[in-house]
Formats: structure tokens, sequence, C-alpha cells
């Protein structure tokens, strides 16, 4: 065992070495852009940002530890990179394609020799941390991987046919984007699979004024009702307690994008026997049931397990989810209709997680567990 105070220690001289060359990689940027060689300049400050990312992870070591992280942070030094990041760039207001290129050109100066150990696929992109994404999203989709295929990196479409319960190799692309003043922030990362482990991270900004001249939204236009939806859902959540399910898409379960015309698969597992309840809450508000007490037995504990129908993406188009609740006991009925050949369910969001979380049993062996998606589904 490890005290907490050697760990808190360790991490704080590690973070202060980072910080050390840090400066050392801001300096050698610097002063690659005053020797005028703007191509190796943004290499050095491109290569700042994984030791960025690093040094917040120890950085949420410590405060979780309930300590403070002292006089090292990363704010003011990714403040001091951006801007010479513009500076080169001479504060160009730049289009999709251009911020693409120079988010491609980033990734692949800090992939290095990754670039040709694996395949790479395109993840998701959502707006800020609501995992939520948009048709921006899809069009930031669509040219970022045409600038990475040109800058050499071997995009594969990300399709899983064994859902979230797979560890597959490789790569995954995916980010964020935040509004900063007029500008969009985008933030692109490349992680490897299935460690999770950060092996690139670009930074770009996109003026806000590209968006309102192409009419083009970056949030679903369900945005606040599912954000509404997100934060009922969190509120009285029930953490798992010796059964573990999960649940995925053929697009994985890292906030997918389908498009209209596109044909969803869902998988799940659990760690033992149990009854399975799936919901999908749809863009305008409506809730169908797609399963209800599902048992799975003993034999078919641990294996994945493809639900039998699929799905077609269609309007309406938003923030979606898909719910998963499981517990070693039947659920309790839910009120629905049968409407179009779909169930649909006629609690709202609190009544349905009263019905799925609020079950008491005299069992003291009963045991719940629950997963979500979050699913974005756009027009072509």
């Amino acid at each position: 065992m490890i005290k907490i105070a050697d760990l808190i220690s360790g991490s704080r001289a590690d973070l202060a070495d980072k910080e050390k060359r840090l400066r050392e990689k801001v300096g050698s940027a610097d002063n690659l852009a005053n020797a005028g060689d703007p191509e190796k300049a943004m290499a050095a400050y491109y290569a700042c940002f994984p030791l960025i990312r690093q040094m917040e992870n120890d950085i949420a070591v410590i405060v979780a530890l309930g300590k403070e992280p002292g006089q090292i942070g990363t704010a003011e030094t990714e403040t001091k990179i951006l801007q010479g990041i513009t500076n080169l760039r001479k504060g160009k207001d730049m289009n999709l394609d251009q911020v693409c290129f120079f988010l491609a050109d980033g990734l692949k100066v800090q992939a290095g020799d990754n670039l040709h150990a694996g395949d790479f696929y395109l993840g998701s992109f959502t707006y800020e941390d609501t995992h939520m994404g948009s048709n921006f999203s899809s069009r930031l989709q669509a040219a970022l991987e045409q600038k990475l295929t040109s800058s050499g990196f071997p995009v594969k479409e990300q399709v899983q046919t064994r859902g979230a319960a797979e560890q597959t190799s490789g790569y995954v692309v995916s980010g964020t984007y935040w509004e900063e003043g007029d500008k969009m922030k985008l933030i692109v990362n490349i992680k490897q699979r299935p460690e999770g482990t950060s092996i690139a991270s670009s930074e770009e900004f996109l003026p806000l004024s590209w968006f309102n001249s192409g009419h083009i939204t970056y949030k679903p236009e369900n945005y606040s009702s599912a954000l509404d939806r997100q934060k009922a859902m969190a509120k009285t959540e029930v953490p798992s307690s010796g059964l573990q399910v999960d649940i995925g898409t053929n697009r994985g379960s890292e906030n997918p994008l389908f498009s209209r015309g596109d044909t969803m698969y869902i998988y799940m597992q659990a760690n033992r026997p149990c009854f399975i309840r799936l919901i999908y809450y749809l863009a305008d508000g409506q809730k169908t049931l797609l399963s209800d007490n599902y048992e799975i037995k003993g034999e078919n504990v641990g294996r994945v397990i493809a639900l039998p129908d699929a799905f077609v993406c269609d309007a309406p188009f938003g923030a979606e989810t898909l719910q998963m609740a499981a517990q070693t006991e039947p659920f309790n009925p839910l009120k629905t209709k049968k409407e179009n050949g779909y169930v649909m369910i006629l609690d709202d969001v609190t009544g349905i997680l009263a019905n799925t979380r609020g079950m008491k049993s005299l069992n003291s062996q009963l045991l719940h567990a629950e997963k979500r998606v979050d699913i974005t589904t756009v027009e072509k």
C-alpha cells in the first residue's frame, strides 16, 4: 500500500519536473519563432500540448486527494502557447478546411512513429462537456478525416460489430469544441486503445462568424431539453454494486453520431444473470421502450449479446439517449402505449427514473446497475 502523503509528494515532484520541461519546450518554440522558422516553431508549440494534458492529470490526482497543487498550473502557459501559434498565423481568421489542416498537421508532428503503428479511427466531436454533437460535429468529422488522410494517417471507419464491450487496438481521434469569446476553440486528441493513453493533442480556433455566415448550428436543436434530461438522469443515479453491465452501438459507446439513413445496432453485456430494460429518449422528447425485462441467463453471462432489432436513423434529429438499466429481479411495468409499432412510454423522465431506480425489495441481495449512451442524430 502507498501512503497518501507519499502519493501526493510523488505527484508534486512529477508535476514540477513536467513544468520545467514545459518551460524549456516553450522557450525553444519562442526561439524558433523569433528566428523566422514558422514551420519548426509551430511543431514545437504543438509538442507542448501532450505535456500539458499530463500535467492536468497530475493536478487532478493532487486535488482528488484533498490538496492544492501549489503554484504550478497550466492555464498561463497554455495561453502563451496559443498566443505564439496565433502570432505565427498573423491572426488570420480561418475556415473549417484551414483549421482542420493545421489540426492534422499538429497531430502528425506529435504522432511521430505511431503514425504507422496502427489504424486511426475517427470518434465523436461534442459541444463543450455535454456529450452532445451537432450538424457541425458531422462537418468537422468529414473535413478532419480528409486532412488526416492527406497528412498520411491510415484513417478507417469506426465500426464495432460487438459494441462497447469489445476492446480493439489502434487509435481513436476525437475531441470537443468550446465557445470562447468570438471564436470556437477546437480540441482534438488521439488516444491509443484499449489503454486510453493520449499520444497527441491539437487545438485551433474557428471564428464564430464562420458559423453565422453559413447558418451552421453547433448545438443540437433540442439542446436545452436534452441538458435537462442529462441532469435529471445524473441527479439520482444509482451506483452499481456487484452487478456490472455494458452497452454500446455499432459505432461504439463514446457519444456516437448517426446521420439520416444510418443503421444502429445495439450490444449489451452483464457479469451475472439479470433483467434488462432498454429505453430510448428521442430528440422530440418522446420515449420508447426498446426492451423490457430481457433476461440474461447464466449461459450468457460475460457474453456480448446483440439486440435482435436494428434501428434506422430518421427525423427528429438532435441529442438522444440510450439508457440501459439492469437488476437481479424483474422491473415493475411502465405506463406505455403502442404507436406505429413502437412501445411509447407515457411517464416523464422523473417517473421513469423513479420506477427504474426506486424499486424496493425484501430481498437484500437485489443488485442494480445502469449505463447510458449519449447519441447525436443529424440530417445528412
